[in-house]
């Protein structure tokens, strides 16, 4: 059987006050439906998102969060 390779979190990744804005968010309004409507609720933009989702440190951040 194959495995996938888990991405490890960077150590030295540490979260920006609008990352862990973003988080709060999240946690407070699991609702929401699209990216795009997570970014405007939020106040993120949303080119700024995926400039983020391009982080491994951040995604692995976001998926234990």
């Amino acid at each position: 059987m194959t495995s996938k390779p888990v991405p490890v979190a960077n150590p030295s990744f540490h979260p920006s006050p609008a990352q862990r804005r973003l988080l709060q968010y999240i946690h407070e309004n699991p609702s929401f439906k699209t990216a795009l409507e997570l970014c405007a609720a939020a106040g993120i933009g949303r080119t700024t998102y995926y400039r983020w989702c391009q982080d491994p440190g951040f995604r692995v951040w976001l998926a234990d969060a």
